[in-house]
């Protein structure tokens, strides 16, 4: 199940209609609900935006306590089969499409302390807290179920957001030290835990559903345009510059190959790189309050006039035509 999917079924007990989500993302129920659907950015933005207006405040945490290891379907039995809990990092490096993700982590260790950054795969806006608390409710439910670790828990949660009118629902859920307005999102919790053997480890079962995992990828990548496949991981890997032979690897096919499937797509490789990159910005623009010099080096465009530029012919307007008006920040840097 995607988690869009997952959305929709739980707010449906609120009352919250499958239609009410989708408002205003061109999908219909039964699209989402088809096993090879995955959200895009924008469909994900939306459809959170709705449930913000229509659910009560803290709806994120609520959703991540609810979330069972099965509602990833076979990839949540695969992180089960796991040997040990660091292998799960692997394993969702490898098909972390299938969980239709809103953030990404990186983390490290230094002695005891296991810190995880967060970061968002593509700005989120006002949906960023919701998603933060989805996932630190759901992290912290499903690891006590896979690995044995009755005392599970965050040492430290770090937010950037400022703390919301319902913070104290943070202190309930993840009972640790909490602080919001940090220069990083981040979770501190204790390095001992990747070194624990999970539950259920079986190298057969990981075996047999790490192929069908493979197989449900390869299903999506032969039925949709390989513009739109490309696209996609380039949103979901974005801090990266993938060349043209880098994506042609990871596709599997040829340079040549590559540049003749997406010209008979009516695109080229450096097109949908710069789609990707001023699509981030328009986010940027419409949902933060940064200055266009900030979002001009997160997009990775050499200066602000060039930036300013690439803006008005992709969009046909000016930044500060772009800008939402819920949004202060000047346009003269």
């Amino acid at each position: 199940m995607n988690r869009l999917h997952f959305y929709i079924n739980y707010v449906a007990e609120r009352g919250i209609s499958a239609a009410q989500v989708l408002a205003a993302t061109g999908l219909d129920f039964a699209t989402v609900s088809q096993p090879s659907f995955l959200p895009s950015p924008d469909h994900f933005t939306t459809a959170i935006g709705n449930i913000l207006d229509l659910a009560e405040p803290g709806i994120g945490i609520d959703m991540g306590m609810a979330w069972n290891i099965s509602d990833f379907g076979i990839f949540g039995y695969a992180l089960l089969s796991c040997e040990r809990f660091r292998d799960n990092k692997t394993l969702w490096s490898r098909y972390f499409p299938l969980t239709s993700p809103l953030l990404n982590w990186k983390d490290r260790t230094v002695g005891a302390d296991w810190w995880m950054d967060i970061n968002e795969l593509f700005p989120l806006g006002r949906a960023k807290a919701f998603a933060i608390e989805e996932h630190l409710a759901r992290y912290l439910k499903m690891c006590p179920v896979i690995m044995p670790a009755d005392d599970f828990g965050f040492r430290e949660i770090q937010l950037s957001y400022e703390a919301p009118p319902y913070s104290h629902l943070y202190e309930k859920a993840f009972n640790c030290a909490i602080r919001f307005n940090q220069k990083q999102d981040r979770v501190l919790l204790d390095a001992k835990y990747l070194h624990y053997r999970l539950n259920f480890p079986s190298e057969d079962v990981l075996k047999t559903c790490e192929q069908e995992c493979l197989r449900i990828l390869t299903d999506i990548s032969t039925t949709e345009p390989l513009s739109q496949r490309i696209k996609r991981h380039l949103i979901y890997n974005f801090e990266r510059n993938f060349t043209l032979s880098e994506m042609a690897d990871i596709i599997g096919v040829s340079t040549r190959s590559l540049r003749r499937q997406l010209q008979a797509e009516g695109t080229r490789y450096q097109q949908l790189i710069d789609e990707v990159r001023l699509g981030f910005a328009l986010k940027y623009l419409q949902n933060t309050d940064l200055t266009p010099k900030e979002i001009c080096y997160r997009v990775r465009y050499s200066n602000v006039c060039n930036f300013r530029r690439a803006m008005k012919a992709w969009t046909g307007k000016k930044l500060s035509e772009l800008r939402s008006p819920s949004v202060s920040q000047p346009l003269t840097e």
